[in-house]
């Protein structure tokens, strides 16, 4: 037998890699107050909010608002939210004082009889809550029996029994529509004992050798789920269902429809049927206590130890090989793919489970696929001075040396090219027949009765019944060709620089970023179907849908949970798209498709101030001329771990082009009085603009010499003062110099406002151009002189002209000064005057400024 086997299994076990969800772990280092986290919810505002024993925490995707007992919180260890249908939001603490708030104000209240709550609680844990129609509050608890009820007034309704010491322990789900409430008894519970306004319940007994301090009861659909250390109990009506588990359950509740999640001491997350099968298992040997779907289908996982996880999308899984930088992905045996990373392992693997097939020491990269016509591997490989190809067929073995790429075509003969040569097998020939060519190969495929090969400068054909090259004459194929796949006598062709090429007998058709492609330099391409191809791209994978009359690309990237943006390769294999990407493996199922570009980001204003002083609507719509230095703040909520909200606003009939920011705040310098109705957008993928969207209207009032009666009154008096001038001497003399006279003067007291926008400091500020004295140079920022203040900005003097709309106003006079005309009090032969400020004139700007009408 040959010395060198074709598929080398250096290792043949199992757990060479591990599977989990696509997470983004937030923990203290980025922004929460503890790593002990116990619930999650989501408010009406989009924030998610965070239970720690460190206090609570909001978080909009941006940044993370902290309250603790400085901010009136009667414990800093809070256990769970309860959102209530007024708004309010009432917590648990581990002091059993209970506190609540509205997220619209987050003015933190206490509970009015806490001393009650604390008195007859009677040293047991606040587990749970229920506030009846009528205001009475009803607690459960962890390890005592019963119910603590206390009505509105304050009034002890119904106090709770001491420790778990009878036989038998009852758990009890009441549950309505809306609610659920849970809590234990120790005794065989009546009728009698229901205190609350449900009228349905579920009840299941735990005999005393299995009583537990800790455990969690939960209601979905028609089915009641209780905890008791490590066994899970279903109950439907009267059939009850146990699992027992290696670990103790610390949270249970809806994962989606159909699905249970359950979290375990170190034992992670798992996704369970509602009738009780284990369908996943996340997050292995952490301790997770919660987890939640929030309104962009986004999933939160809190620990104990770890903080919380962010899953951006549950419908993409990562693998976390030895080595990270996967190179490619394609046919594997049976239902299996082959993996291979850029430093030479390869994995077989399906979607849950892996086996190292073959490794390269050298650490140099591998090239394997399964050949259904050769029931093979097809194996490329490497060593420290060359790279060498092995085929065992017929009891030979080939090689061939120095290959680059092979055709993975799993139900065509081998095909393999170097850099300059390829080799394949024919019906004829009994070794490989190799052929030489002049330019750089990057990529071949079987074609009918012949073969393509993409190369650093277009597309060559060689013809195996005449064995003669040609190349493709088509303007759209002068480029680098990266990847070719042919089916059903369609070439698919990935480009680096015109996206993909779609040639067929007739003529070759482009799909590029023009079409939606999230980039035109294509990595690789995989044919699904005649209206399906995947593409990776160096800027996400592209799943491009052609009808007749349309083309449709959808785009996947960091953003829906992919490990890296940049895809080497793609392959779909029994409804799972299998992606190599330059940070790891990921797969994702077929059958899912993203939803609508559309996402509510909740946007709403924070504040509005003026000089330190917020304003309300009331006040905005009254504001005096001194007033016009605003600030307005806003807040949206998205939870993407990579791409943030963009924003973009204007005043509306004011300005026709948006001013586009990543800040959430915009500051207005010095706004002329008048009617304003500014408009704010936020987007995530730079489309669906006006889907989120606020306006604001604030009015200036101008100073009585600015206002209308004003002005009325000066005209009316300078026609008077005029008329009489007319009737009494200049009438008789000249009446042109009188008419040119009263346009000179009616310009001036017409007011006109310029404005232009600057940043300084991240902030977009607006600058009435009239109130510019100078600007002066200071490398490559400049200092612009206002009549009230000075900004400095990121700017060469040179490009300062072209952002100020009055440009003709403006005069340079020296290499680092540029002056407002209407501003200069005094000039001289090298000096003019600005105020107080004496500015010198350079020598070749002499003339201009000697020319100008003084």
């Amino acid at each position: 037998m040959f010395k060198h086997l074709f598929i080398v299994f250096l290792f043949s076990f199992n757990l060479v890699f591990s599977q989990d969800l696509s997470c983004v772990q937030y923990t203290t280092h980025e922004g929460l107050p503890s790593n002990q986290v116990y619930n999650i919810f989501q408010d009406k505002n989009g924030f998610v909010w965070f239970a720690t024993d460190r206090g609570i925490v909001s978080f909009d995707g941006n940044k993370f608002n902290k309250y603790d007992q400085k901010n009136g919180l009667p414990s800093s260890t809070v256990f769970r939210f309860y959102p209530q249908i007024n708004g309010d939001v009432w917590c648990s603490t581990f002091s059993n004082k209970w506190f609540y708030f509205n997220p619209d104000n987050l003015i933190f209240k206490l509970y009015s009889f806490n001393d009650s709550v604390v008195k007859y609680s009677n040293g047991a844990l606040n587990e749970n809550l229920y506030i009846s129609d009528d205001g009475t509050v009803n607690v459960g608890f962890q390890t005592h029996s019963g119910v603590l009820s206390i009505s509105a007034k304050g009034d002890v309704i119904q106090s709770i029994d001491g420790y778990f010491n009878h036989e038998y322990r009852y758990d009890v789900i009441e549950y309505d529509d809306n609610y659920f409430f849970n809590y234990s008894l120790s005794s065989r519970p009546s009728e009698s004992l229901f205190k609350t306004s449900f009228e349905n319940y579920s009840i299941h007994q735990f005999n005393k050798k299995q009583l537990g301090y800790y455990h969690k009861s939960y209601r979905y659909g028609n089915r009641s789920y209780f905890s008791n250390h490590n066994e899970l109990v279903i109950q439907k009506d009267s059939i009850i269902l146990k699992k027992t588990f290696d670990k103790d359950i610390i949270g249970i509740g809806a994962f989606d429809s159909t699905h249970l999640w359950v979290g375990f001491t170190k034992g992670g997350l798992k996704i369970i049927s509602l009738d009780g099968k284990e369908i996943k298992h996340y997050l292995k040997g952490k301790s997770v206590t919660f987890c939640f779907k929030d309104t962009h289908d986004g999933l939160w996982i809190s620990t104990l130890t770890n903080g919380v996880y962010y899953v951006r999308n549950k419908y993409i899984n990562k693998y976390f090989l030895k080595d990270n930088y996967i190179s490619f992905v394609n046919n594997g045996k049976g239902n299996n793919v082959l993996v291979g990373t850029f430093f030479g392992n390869n994995y077989e693997l399906d979607e849950n489970f892996s086996r190292l097939v073959s490794s390269n020491r050298n650490e140099k990269p591998f090239y394997n696929f399964y050949n259904t016509i050769y029931q093979s591997y097809l194996k490329a490989s490497s060593t420290i001075d060359k790279r060498f190809f092995q085929l065992q067929l017929n009891n030979n073995e080939y090689t061939l040396s120095r290959i680059s790429t092979l055709c993975t075509d799993q139900e065509k003969p081998f095909l393999i090219a170097a850099t300059h040569s390829f080799s394949y097998f024919n019906s004829n020939s009994s070794s490989p027949i190799t052929k030489h060519v002049d330019k750089r190969i990057r990529t071949l495929c079987w074609k009918e009765n012949g073969i393509y090969i993409g190369t650093l400068n277009g597309l060559l054909v060689y013809d195996t019944l005449t064995n003669q090259f040609s190349d493709f004459k088509d303007d759209l194929l002068n480029v680098r060709v990266e990847s070719i796949k042919c089916k059903n006598d369609i070439t698919y062709m990935g480009t680096m620089g015109k996206g993909l090429l779609i040639q067929d007998s007739t003529s070759i058709t482009q799909i590029s970023s023009f079409d939606g492609l999230s980039s035109d330099l294509v990595n690789s391409v995989f044919v699904e179907s005649d209206s399906i191809i995947w593409l990776g791209t160096n800027n996400g994978l592209n799943k491009v849908v052609r009808t007749e009359d349309s083309v449709v690309v959808e785009v996947y990237n960091e953003d829906d949970g992919l490990s890296d943006s940049y895809i080497n390769d793609v392959f779909v294999k029994n409804n799972v798209v299998w992606i190599a990407t330059k940070s790891g493996l990921c797969s994702m199922r077929k059958h899912f498709f993203k939803k609508d570009k559309h996402v509510n980001l909740f946007l709403k204003w924070s504040t509005i101030s003026c000089q330190n002083v917020f304003l309300n609507d009331s006040l905005l719509g009254d504001l005096n001329f001194r007033q016009n230095n605003l600030i307005f703040s806003y807040d949206a909520a998205f939870f993407s771990a990579n791409n943030g909200v963009s924003f973009r606003y204007k005043f509306d009939g004011k300005e026709e082009d948006w001013n586009y920011t990543s800040s959430r705040q915009i500051k207005y310098s010095l706004l002329s009085p008048g009617k304003y109705l500014l408009k704010i957008q936020a987007s995530v993928n730079g489309s669906n603009w006006s889907e989120n969207e606020l306006s604001k209207h604030f009015v200036i009032h101008p100073p009585f010499y600015q206002s209308n009666w004003f002005y009325v009154m000066v005209v009316v008096l300078i026609v008077i003062v005029f008329y009489l001038f007319f009737k009494l001497r200049v009438l008789t003399y000249n009446r042109d110099i009188v008419r040119e006279l009263l346009r000179y003067l009616l310009k001036k007291i017409t007011p006109k406002t310029n404005s232009f926008i600057v940043k300084e400091q991240g902030i977009d500020i607006k600058i009435n151009s009239s109130d510019v004295l100078f600007v002066k140079s200071d490398g490559n920022y400049l200092e612009i002189h206002t009549e009230v203040k000075r900004h400095v900005i990121r700017c060469k003097i040179g490009d300062f002209l072209n952002i100020v709309p009055d440009k003709i106003e403006y005069l340079r006079v020296s290499r680092f000064y540029i002056v407002r005309i209407d501003k200069i009090q005094a000039k001289g032969v090298k000096t003019i005057q600005i105020k107080e400020h004496e500015i010198s004139v350079g020598r070749t700007y002499q003339s201009s400024v000697d020319a100008l009408p003084f």
